[in-house]
């Protein structure tokens, strides 16, 4: 619910569940409502966004929903965040291993009935919370697959409208089973379900991943025969999965059915770095058709054989930050994203994959990744 990834459920009535039911743990765990747990970094970020919301609506003229949805999330991720924060580390990542390994289950289901029974999936049409029109292909609202388009692979979306959304989520899932419980069982299933998603920033990142691991087990392991069969062995494989897998699906996507999606996020950064170098101080809001209306004007626009990019907004969600709410709260937010305090063993490979997910997918301002944004914005680690 908090993730950003369905858009079958509307945001705000969302995030207002979210607020009153982690108002009402705070309320248990403390006799009463409380945000002592607040620093003040993290009002001052929040007070800054704010300000820009006010100053935005001041100068265009209207508070969009779009804005409202963004603002709504900012609240339901602190209330979140503070819960968490008293409660430890260890329940957070209890809370998200679960969620998170029901996901891949319904994904895998997901997979062999598309697979297999593709005639038992229906179309369910339905306006999300930014007005625009969508489609889902589901059973029962558990199962989902894509959408059949002519010349396009099957893809796993799981609970979510996009692949590369569910790709984010299950790396999260892959780091922490690596680090925390190392279920093997669990981190094979992972692995095949990233496979499944056939997303190229999801495969970069789980090739890191790995790679990193390998690694690891390399420098650690003295003895020079092992230390050689691993790292021969992590060579082999890392050129399998390139050569037979990353760089087909990437062929496909350059070259092949599916290079309008390359195009547009092309499209993406360059007129998201256009615009937000027009407005850099507090951006041009969240209204996606204000961006469509302005990113039009840019000369080259429509030159793009096969590009989406008149039909949708910006999938890049680095980008969208800076001309949404302008460069330097965008900076500040992923200053705070990379020093996040919750997954902290090894929080250089956390922050690779969270601004690779993000590069990707227009995620930022949900309450999900803010929960890591509060996080590094804090003065102190989670309770352990």
């Amino acid at each position: 619910m908090i993730s950003g990834g369905n858009h079958l459920f509307p945001r705000n009535p969302i995030c207002l569940l979210i607020i009153a039911g982690y108002g009402l743990k705070i309320y248990r765990l403390n006799n009463g409502i409380t945000l002592k747990y607040v620093s003040s970094k993290l009002w001052l970020f929040i007070t800054t966004f704010l300000v820009i919301i006010v100053s935005q609506t001041i100068l265009i003229g209207d508070l969009d929903s779009a804005a409202l949805a963004a603002l709504s999330s900012v609240i339901a991720g602190l209330f979140v965040y503070t819960y968490y924060k008293y409660e430890g580390i260890n329940a957070l990542i209890a809370d998200v291993t679960i969620l998170l390994k029901i996901f891949i289950v319904l994904g895998l289901i997901s997979f062999l009935l598309y697979t297999f029974t593709p005639d038992l999936f229906s179309k369910y049409t339905f306006i999300d919370s930014y007005g625009d029109k969508r489609s889902v292909s589901h059973i029962a609202f558990l199962f989902y697959k894509g959408l059949d388009i002519e010349g396009l692979s099957s893809r796993l979306y799981g609970f979510f409208w996009e692949p590369g959304i569910f790709q984010i989520y299950l790396n999260i899932f892959l780091l922490i089973q690596i680090f925390y419980f190392r279920q093997k069982v669990w981190i094979v299933a992972t692995l095949l379900t990233i496979y499944l998603t056939k997303s190229t920033t999801g495969y970069f990142i789980a090739i890191i991943i790995l790679g990193y691991i390998s690694a690891r087990f390399f420098y650690k392991e003295r003895n020079l025969y092992s230390s050689v069969s691993i790292l021969c062995t992590t060579i082999i494989a890392l050129f399998f999965v390139w050569n037979n897998i990353v760089s087909v699906n990437v062929e496909e996507k350059v070259a092949g059915a599916q290079s309008g999606s390359f195009f547009a996020r092309q499209a993406d950064i360059i007129a998201g770095l256009s615009i937000a170098a027009e407005n850099p101080v507090i951006g041009i809001g969240a209204n996606t058709d204000r961006f469509k209306q302005m990113r039009s004007k840019i000369a080259w626009q429509g030159k793009l054989s096969g590009s989406k990019t008149k039909d949708s907004g910006t999938t890049n969600g680095i980008i969208s930050l800076m001309y949404i709410w302008g460069i330097p709260f965008s900076l500040w937010y992923l200053w705070a994203l990379i020093r996040q305090n919750i997954l902290y063993k090894n929080r250089w490979l956390m922050s690779i994959l969270l601004i690779l997910s993000l590069s990707s997918e227009p995620l930022a301002m949900t309450p999900f990744f803010l929960l890591f944004v509060y996080s590094g914005l804090d003065a102190k680690t989670i309770n352990n």
